[in-house]
């Protein structure tokens, strides 16, 4: 299973080569959300019946991606290894999307 796969690239290239994999995320399907404890409820149960032999948690990269960089292409960095809960000086709805 790919967790927030985005995407799918890890799952497609999977399937693509013979191994069934399941990606699950939002942007596939609003039914994906994790946050959600039926949702939770079935990957804990799939785990748990061994249906799962491994599990890929991709980083939700809107706020933690090293893409983020101050290179004048895209949205700035929000955080740094020492500053994980956001870096001083940030706006406030970038602060509260450094809020996680």
């Amino acid at each position: 299973m790919e967790t927030f796969s985005g995407t799918a690239r890890i799952a497609d290239a999977l399937c693509a080569a013979g191994i069934p994999t399941y990606p699950i995320d939002v942007v596939l399907h609003d039914h994906h959300d994790v946050l959600d404890p039926a949702v939770e409820q079935c990957i804990t149960k799939w785990l748990k019946d061994g249906r799962i032999l491994f599990l890929w948690l991709g980083m939700p990269c809107t706020t933690f991606s090293r893409a983020r960089k101050w290179d004048g292409l895209g949205p700035g960095p929000l955080r740094d290894e020492q500053n994980l809960w956001g870096l001083s000086g940030l706006r406030r709805t970038e602060q509260k999307a450094a809020d996680w």
